[in-house]
């Protein structure tokens, strides 16, 4: 997992660096590929909020009703109030289980916002739990806000390196001046960190994997690409 991390703050880097924010960090936009013979490729998809906090409210209105999604605006309900899928509180953008603080007030947000979602994303991939499980929206919004993370040594399912977990706690810090400084300090923190032998991801483990789990992808004339929702904390 933490080699996962370590390209989608690699990819990170790269847009923050062009002055992009991604703003949707999560599993379903992250895909693990299999490019030729390498294996565990992971690459950031959906850049949509991007070009939607480029947008004037009217034009991200339009884009909505043209997906078929409406924004909601703040004293509105969604049909569900339950889906913590993509949504809009007020002029909040993102999908509010990996929303950064920031992000769910509505403030400017810079590239340390996607890096407290990939600290989400991390604790899903570790624990099979959100970071805040809560049953609607505004309630998990709330808990980005106010709310401690639980304790990720308590809720994994594997081995967690304690340096791994402090990294992580930091990156999911309520203020962006809590977190790592950039996706570029992030990635450097996760390689430092040393894994036992009979802990590490292996190429051949790797490939192992693969040949198990996506047989049809070993072939060269065909292809697949699980994302991080569906590979789980392999």
């Amino acid at each position: 997992m933490i080699e996962f991390l370590i390209q989608a703050c690699n990819s990170l880097a790269e847009a923050h660096d062009a002055g992009l924010v991604h703003r949707d960090i999560k599993p379903a936009n992250l895909y693990v590929c299999r490019i030729a013979d390498e294996v565990d490729v992971i690459k950031v998809l959906d850049f949509g909020l991007v070009r939607a906090a480029l947008q004037s409210p009217e034009e991200q209105r339009r884009a909505a009703l043209t997906s078929g999604t409406m924004p909601v605006e703040s004293g509105e309900s969604t049909a569900d109030s339950s889906d913590p899928r993509l949504t809009q509180l007020g002029q909040s953008m993102g999908t509010p289980a990996y929303m950064a603080p920031e992000q769910a007030l509505a403030h400017e947000a810079d590239g340390r916002a996607d890096l407290y979602a990939l600290g989400c994303v991390a604790y899903w991939l570790l624990t099979g739990r959100l970071v805040f499980d809560k049953s609607g929206s505004l309630p998990m919004m709330m808990a980005h806000l106010t709310e401690a993370p639980p304790d990720l040594t308590q809720g994994a399912t594997g081995f967690v390196p304690a340096e791994l977990a402090r990294l992580l706690e930091r990156c999911l810090g309520k203020q962006p001046g809590d977190r790592p400084e950039n996706a570029r300090a992030l990635a450097a923190e996760l390689k430092a960190i040393a894994l036992p032998e009979s802990e590490r991801w292996t190429d051949e483990r790797a490939q192992a994997w693969w040949q198990e789990h996506c047989p049809i992808a070993m072939n060269p004339q065909l292809s697949v690409a699980p994302n991080a929702a569906e590979v789980g904390a392999a």
